[in-house]
């Protein structure tokens, strides 16, 4: 198994936050093509990139970019889509097994609701940990990337 996937963020000069989270070869995190205009928005105005994780396996890197992306929230960033715009994960899965550990305390992680009990969680993940249901499938319904029903939404 290749590991040459590495996970960064794109960080602003202007006010040192993170507005960008990816994953991808040796040369992505510095690249500036293949970006949105919101992300050259701010680009324009200065930024420095930070190696999160390096050395992963395509899974791997998309699953701690998928995390991080929930985590940070994507109303804080300029990302499209966790993993959307690769090239080199077309038909990955993302198996709970192989999920990296990283901190979900953050204030700016996205809340979910269950509807069923009215529950709310402080994340998605821990929704899906405590309830024992897929992260990968229920993240993909909730974003419109697959079909099909979750007892859960965004609050």
């Amino acid at each position: 198994m290749k590991v040459d996937k590495r996970v960064y963020c794109h960080i602003s000069d202007v006010d040192n936050s993170i507005f960008y989270v990816g994953a991808g070869g040796y040369y992505r995190p510095t690249r500036k093509a293949q970006r949105t205009s919101a992300w050259k928005d701010i680009a324009d105005k200065g930024y420095s990139v930070r190696i999160l994780k390096d050395n992963l396996s395509q899974e791997d890197a998309l699953e701690l970019e998928n995390l991080i992306i929930e985590t940070i929230g994507y109303d804080n960033l300029t990302n499209t889509g966790a993993g959307r715009n690769t090239s080199w994960n077309k038909g990955l899965s993302y198996e709970k097994d192989t999920r990296k550990k990283i901190s979900l305390n953050s204030a700016m992680a996205k809340k979910v609701i269950d509807l069923g009990t009215g529950i709310v969680y402080r994340s998605l993940t821990q929704y899906c940990k405590e309830n024992n249901v897929s992260y990968s499938r229920t993240h993909k319904i909730l974003k419109g990337h697959q079909k099909g029903n979750v007892n859960v939404k965004y609050k």
